[in-house]
């Protein structure tokens, strides 16, 4: 276990303390769960993070007075190391929750107005990734991989999914290892 704590002094927003913990057990040499929680918090730079939404000639909306991004997470992974094929395989399970507890909301729901604003109610992130690496043949790596995310923030009193964050990913990729 690793447990630890961070103190930040911004100039305009004071004092933030960011505690964090880990904790890692090995049920046998080949599988491994790791549990995590802890604060994280940022300022967020809005032009600068979302550019693509700029050149949409909409009327932009953005209060001097922005706090900084503050949030709590949590998350359990699972990793299992076996034999497939009769050559070394892995399989890692992720699962994640993060509940913010103020988020600058990008908010493109008026088709003339892109707001930014500080948070006014439930904003999360919950995720569940699978994920298995395999040498299907000598000298080749094949990796699957699904991913689940469920994130929803409140825009204007009404919690909903956010927009632009695709709820689910999968990845197939393959690689030739040099000799």
């Amino acid at each position: 276990m690793v447990a630890g704590v961070r103190y930040d002094y911004h100039n305009e927003f004071g004092s933030y303390v960011t505690p964090r913990v880990h904790f890692k057990y090995n049920f046998t040499q080949l599988s491994a769960l790791r549990l995590s929680a802890g604060r994280g918090w940022r300022t967020a730079r809005i032009f600068a993070e979302n550019p693509k939404i700029f050149p949409s000639n909409r009327i932009i909306v953005a209060p001097s007075n922005l706090k900084p991004e503050d949030a709590w997470n949590y998350g359990l992974s699972y990793t299992r190391k076996f034999r497939l094929f009769k050559r070394d395989a892995s399989f890692n399970a992720d699962v994640s929750r993060t509940n913010f507890v103020n988020q600058v909301v990008v908010d493109l729901e008026d088709i003339h107005t892109i707001r930014f604003y500080n948070l006014s109610g439930t904003s999360f992130a919950n995720s569940i990734s699978l994920e298995i690496n395999f040498i299907l043949i000598e000298h080749f790596d094949v990796r699957l991989a699904y991913k689940f995310n469920d994130v929803k923030t409140t825009y204007s009193g009404t919690l909903r999914e956010k927009p632009l964050s695709p709820r689910d990913r999968a990845l197939v990729n393959s690689r030739v290892q040099n000799t």
